[in-house]
């Protein structure tokens, strides 16, 4: 892999959920694979309210075994920020995942670079 097969992409993912089920926000497309740099989670009600991040990096699991956060309460108009330096590499079946405790209740941010296989 070299920098040169980047296609540019840093805004890989955004969602709002107005529901309270785990679904995902990021898959790479096929015979693609991604290094996620970044994850954002912004609370947006002003409430305290519970929030998930799953990242499963070949499938569509979506529970403890898979949680980067699980169940974390926010702070009202609170944002928390995930850095990954090094990157953290999902294949093309890989998924970034998020589930609010309330709908409407977060804004979550996937940053990161997309790659040809």
């Amino acid at each position: 892999m070299s920098f040169s097969d980047d296609h540019g992409s840093t805004l890989l993912g955004t969602s709002r959920p107005s529901g309270t089920g785990s679904a995902s926000i990021y898959s790479p497309a096929a015979n693609r694979y991604a290094v996620i740099t970044k994850i954002m989670i912004i609370e947006v009600a002003g409430g305290t309210t519970a929030a998930s991040v799953f990242v499963d990096p070949d499938g569509t699991t979506y529970d403890q075994s898979t949680t980067l956060q699980f169940a974390l309460p926010s702070t009202a108009f609170g944002v928390r920020v995930y850095d990954f330096d090094d990157g953290w590499e999902i294949g093309e079946d890989g998924n970034v995942a998020v589930q609010s405790a309330t709908g409407n209740a977060h804004n979550y941010i996937v940053l990161g670079r997309e790659f040809d296989l």
